[in-house]
């Protein structure tokens, strides 16, 4: 059937849809008969239609399936390189971590020596004052 023949085809169905019984009933006659003369019916037509409509819904799906396969692909690569990431930032984080520790460590052993000179000074000063003391009666 050619182009032309399939849009009379379309529009004398479209008359089908009528809502006067008349005309829905000579409309379908009509499709029937258009049909004949090119040795088709209208269940092979409509049986022909409805698995090409199958079919494109499977390709869609089909294509929404591959779409999603890749997508899943793409987000399995990021969540691995992210894993990645944070595996090298855990490390760093690691090591910040030690040395912070390392940091406190040294800081208490400075502040216990800055202490201990601080004494020291202090009894250094207390026996510079008694001799200071001692000068000045014998003076």
């Amino acid at each position: 059937m050619n182009s032309n023949a399939l849009d009379k085809l379309s529009k004398v169905l479209a008359l089908a849809d009528s809502g006067h019984d008349g005309e829905a009933i000579a409309a379908l006659r009509a499709a029937r008969s258009m049909l004949h003369s090119d040795g088709l019916n209208l269940s092979g037509v409509l049986q022909t239609a409805i698995a090409e409509r199958r079919n494109e819904v499977v390709q869609q799906r089909g294509g929404v399936v591959t779409s999603l396969q890749k997508e899943v692909v793409q987000l399995q690569f990021q969540i691995a390189k992210l894993q990645r990431d944070l595996r090298e930032q855990q490390a760093e984080t690691q090591h910040w971590k030690k040395q912070a520790e390392e940091g406190s460590r040294k800081f208490k052993k400075l502040t216990v020596d800055v202490d201990l000179r601080q004494r020291r000074l202090a009894q250094a000063a207390a026996n510079l004052a008694d001799i200071a003391k001692g000068l000045e009666e014998q003076g």
